[in-house]
């Protein structure tokens, strides 16, 4: 019989705690389980937006500070593993690909029971895309892919691509992203405060778009549809949130001015309330051309009653179903027709449509039991108990 253990601890170790989908996933899933087995993290890097996040939770972390494209040092790796021994874990969980490899090196200094997983955040379309660096660490990760016990991805496309370049297939196990839906719920007071703010009418139509500025986020092919839209239908605002949109970028202003979008371009920048911002769309567009493998925004959007037009990218068009439209990365004539079909809708039509598209989220993608889901992973090999509650009652909310 497998012995009890007196405590169970997960050990996070991430690239960064800064704006990015695989840094709010981790912040969500702390935030779910940390009441149910002891939850820590090791920033390899800064941290950032989601620093906060943990304070609030009272999850204890630190960052190691190491500057993006420098090889650590001997003193911060000896930090490392001292912070990791401190930590006492009996779980390490790697996330993304320099976390994967950092959490595999810690736990050569740990005792050999500790369990180890590694998690994949993203598709690999073209190693060509990605910077050298990347794809040196993707190309060890794949030579040291037998060491974690479970590979998780967060879609199947994403697993597929990797094992294609060596990563062990054995290892795979798909968990999507998970999405609170207490916070990202359809609130006509947030819909019309945000619309105010903006100067909107309650009778202008929106559409939103929350991403960071990227070259594989594609929001070039955005504004070209966005034209298109604009030519058939002038009376149309788009509402583009995140890092990097904002008037301070020059290259994204350019093509704003080439298009003569500069009175139906709304540019928001960094916002800590999407919810609020989305409340206030009617329609929501992901024009991804790589790189995303389950966009956490698609799935926001859909939980607040935004139906979505996304670009076939990662798991994006299983997550919209039936209820949204797919459409070719790099399309920008199909995203502007995609759109134009959907602004036609009659307005009854559209929140029935976005009240399906909620009940998709909550049926397959809440964070509740995408919680479970790694609970069950953490603590599959021991004879956990959550504290005061059977594992089926746990996430019953």
């Amino acid at each position: 019989m497998t012995e009890m253990r007196a405590r169970q601890c997960v050990l996070h170790v991430i690239t960064d705690l800064d704006v990015g989908g695989a840094e709010a996933m981790l912040v969500k899933l702390a935030e779910q389980i940390h009441n149910e087995i002891d939850v820590r993290v090791i920033s390899l890097m800064s941290g950032g937006r989601f620093e906060a996040e943990l304070k609030r939770l009272g999850i204890p972390y630190v960052c190691m500070n190491l500057r993006r494209g420098r090889l650590p040092s001997p003193r911060t790796i000896i930090n490392l593993i001292s912070a990791a021994r401190e930590f006492t874990p009996t779980v390490v969980q790697g996330w993304m690909y320099h976390g994967n490899l950092a959490a595999a090196g810690i736990c050569s200094f740990l005792p050999s029971d500790i369990r180890l997983f590694w998690n994949i955040r993203q598709t690999l379309y073209d190693f060509s895309l990605e910077k050298k660096l990347t794809r040196t660490v993707i190309k060890l990760g794949a030579r040291l892919a037998s060491k974690p016990e479970k590979i998780v991805y967060n879609s199947k496309l994403s697993a597929e691509q990797h094992e294609a370049v060596g990563f062990d297939k054995s290892k795979t196990l798909i968990i999507p992203n998970g999405f609170n839906l207490e916070r990202f719920r359809y609130s006509e007071e947030n819909r019309s405060a945000v619309r105010e703010e903006l100067g909107l009418c309650s009778s202008d139509r929106v559409v939103g778009h929350i991403s960071r500025y990227h070259p594989m986020k594609d929001q070039k092919s955005l504004l070209q549809a966005a034209r298109r839209v604009v030519d058939a239908d002038k009376e149309v605002c788009f509402l583009m949130a995140g890092l990097g949109l904002d008037s301070g970028n020059s290259e994204l202003l350019g093509w704003i001015r080439e298009l003569s979008l500069q009175d139906n371009v709304c540019l928001l920048g960094p916002r800590k309330d999407p919810e609020r911002v989305l409340s206030a769309c009617d329609y929501f567009i992901s024009p991804s051309a790589w790189g995303d493998a389950f966009p956490n925004a698609v799935g926001e959007a859909m939980a607040t009653e935004v139906p979505c037009v996304v670009t076939d990218v990662g798991a994006s068009a299983e997550l919209v179903g039936e209820y949204g439209i797919v459409v070719p990365t790099g399309d920008f004539a199909a995203m502007g027709d995609a759109l134009l079909q959907m602004l036609s809708l009659p307005a009854e039509q559209r929140l029935e449509l976005g009240q399906m598209c909620r009940k998709r989220v909550a049926e397959e993608y809440s964070i509740g039991e995408i919680g479970r889901q790694y609970l069950a992973l953490y603590t599959t090999a021991g004879a956990y108990e959550p504290k005061g509650l059977r594992q089926e009652e746990m996430f019953a909310n």
